[in-house]
């Protein structure tokens, strides 16, 4: 899960995946790291990309290696990408 109701950004809240999933908090974890890595594959050229067009590589990228990730998953996924490249 990210975020909080106290936050007004996007940030990685440990405590609340352990708190809603229990025992497989750290399964989800360790899958959660595992896309952001893929993500973090994705070296854009900002020469000719934006936030956006990254963005949309990223979603791409991250499809082929996980296909079952469903539409607001992966529109989530973009969001953090196209908010973290930002900062």
């Amino acid at each position: 899960m990210w975020g909080s109701p106290r936050r007004s950004w996007p940030s990685p809240d440990s405590s609340a995946v352990r708190a809603e999933f229990g025992s497989a908090a750290d399964d989800l974890l360790d899958r959660i790291a595992a896309v952001l890595a893929v993500a973090d594959e994705v070296v854009p050229d900002w020469q000719v990309n934006d936030a956006f067009s990254a963005a949309a590589k990223v979603r791409v990228h991250v499809q082929a290696r996980f296909p079952g990730m469903d539409a607001p998953a992966l529109d989530a996924l973009c969001a953090l990408y196209s908010y973290t490249w930002s900062k």
